[in-house]
This record gives C-alpha cells, structure tokens and sequence, in this order.
C-alpha cells in the first residue's frame, strides 16, 4: 500500500514517526534536481534537532543551484530556493541534506532569533557541528544571516533540552549573568550534582523540571539532590515550561532578591512574542513562508497556508 502525496509522488503506507519523514523525503527527493538538497528546517527535522512549536504541516525546504537545464520543482509542499553556487551536502540515511550549519542559516529566514538558538543549542549538544562551523557559515551574506547571528551570540553547547535553552536565554535577555551546567560541590570540594543554571555571584541555581520530574522514582532522586545541595549552601528553584512562557517573574524574582535589585523582564517578553511559542509570533512566521505554487492541473492557486 501506498500513499499519494502529490502528482506522481508517492510514500509507503504504514509508517510513523521518523520512518515516515525519511520515506517521504526520499519520494520528494525523486522530483529534486541533482544540486538540490533539503535545507532550513526540514534538515533539522531529519537530524532530529529539538524544534519549536512548528506547525505539523510545515512543507519541506529545499536549496538548489543555479544549472543549466535543472527544472525548480512546483509543488505546494515544497518551498524551494536557488543559489547561486550549488549548496555543500550530505548524505543522512539516504537522502540529500545541505550542510547543517548552512541549513541553519536557511532557517533563520522563516524563524526568530529565540527559536533558531534552540535549533543552534541541538545542534551543538549533539555534536553534528561545531561552534567555528557555525562562526563561518555566519560570515556568508545571504537571507536569513543576521537572524542566524544573533542567534549564534545567544547559543551555548551545554544546553540538553529545549527548555534549558529557553531558562538560559531568559537570564540573559533580562542581564543576568550565568553558568550552564555548573558543577556544585560541598564545603570539602566533593561534587554534589550539575545544576542546569548557576546565577553568577549568588549560590541560587535555577532549573527546568521536564514532565520526567513527575516519576514517583524521579521524585525521590530529585529531594534527595535538593537536600544536598542545601547543605552544600544552594538555593535552587524549578519551573516548568508555563512558568517561562506565561509567569517568567516568578522565574526573575529569587535572582533579583539575590542580587539586590530589580530585573526588567521586557527582553526576554519581546523575545518570546516573536518566536513561534506565541500567537503572534506563529502568525509572522506564516507569513514569510511563501504562498503554494500556481498548479494548472488542480484549477489554480492552493489557499496559503495559515497557523491556528
């Protein structure tokens, strides 16, 4: 069995998951010209780097070159742009992928600054790049560079989720100096654990207690840590992602009574209303997605796609 994906483009039925996007992306890649490549965030997709809050029927981007005789596909799922120079790619479980730091460059089209930093973030957690890789991509000009700048000054290869990104990103917008993953050790030097963010010049750790927290098992490990690290002479505080999205000054207030004096949360709000973690935000990135195709064989123009 097979599913019809457009006009000639077809997948195995069946699959789920990450199985279903390489099929899919390997039935695409029929109709992609031999210097193209899937680039921006459909690249990271395929490395499996951590995603904001995409819509589930994003189309798949691709970057090609400028040859002679090379046809740009025209479908509505796929977004496709053309360089000047052929784009540097690799080959990821068969299909044909730009390089990820000029991918990342890509994405910095389509998205803000605080969700290319956690694309950025998976991408240095995971080791597929390094931070001189990244460094260089950035010195190209081309659309999306300065997006994906600001973003690289924000980024920080510590970070192991999307939220910590997110906790790190909000003390810094705000001024406030930190150290990711610090590690705390008592009074004799012996290490008691790894906070996720260390306030610089106070002993408050701030972290970010995902859904795993919540395990009966977890829950023990966690009180046990928490009654180390008071003893070691820490304060730390937890939040979830409401907290940072929704409440972000109960996130500011221990660091202020820490260091004495008032913090002004504006960077980090305006951060968030641009980024796809708001209403607003996912409206401006549908919006520079580019509308479908015209398709002469299904009457005209697709309706642009839009985000609820």
């Amino acid at each position: 069995m097979v599913v019809r994906l457009s006009r000639g483009i077809h997948m195995p039925s069946g699959l789920e998951g990450h199985a279903a996007l390489l099929a899919e992306l390997a039935a695409w890649q029929e109709l992609v010209p031999p210097s193209g490549s899937f680039t921006a965030l459909t690249a990271a997709r395929v490395h499996r780097l951590w995603l904001p809050r995409l819509p589930t029927d994003l189309p798949h981007f691709v970057g090609m070159g400028t040859v002679r005789d090379e046809v740009k596909p025209e479908r509505a799922q796929l977004i496709v742009s053309r360089h000047p120079t052929t784009p540097r790619c690799t080959l990821v479980d068969g299909i044909r992928v730009a390089r990820l730091a000029d991918a990342l460059v890509a994405a910095g089209r389509y998205l803000d600054v605080l969700d290319l930093t956690i694309l950025i973030d998976s991408a240095l957690h995971l080791g597929l790049c390094s931070m001189a890789e990244l460094r260089a991509a950035g010195q190209v000009r081309r659309r999306g560079v300065v997006t994906f700048r600001a973003a690289l000054d924000l980024a920080h290869p510590a970070s192991e989720s999307a939220w910590e990104t997110m906790l790190r990103i909000l003390h810094i917008a705000c001024g406030v100096g930190v150290v990711p993953q610090a590690a705390i050790t008592d009074q004799d030097g012996r290490f008691v654990a790894r906070a996720d963010l260390l306030v610089e010049g106070t002993r408050l750790l701030q972290e970010y207690d995902g859904a795993h927290h919540r395990d009966a098992s977890q829950h023990a490990d966690d009180l046990r840590r928490d009654r180390a690290l008071a003893a070691a002479g820490h304060q730390r505080s937890g939040y979830v992602a409401r907290d940072l999205l929704q409440a972000a000054y109960l996130v500011i207030e221990p660091v202020e009574r820490a260091l004495g004096r008032r913090i002004d949360l504006g960077p980090w709000l305006d951060l968030v209303a641009r980024s796809t973690y708001s209403a607003t935000g996912r409206k401006a990135f549908a919006a520079r997605l580019p509308p479908p195709p015209f398709h002469p064989w299904n009457g005209g123009l697709r309706p642009v796609r839009t985000l609820n």
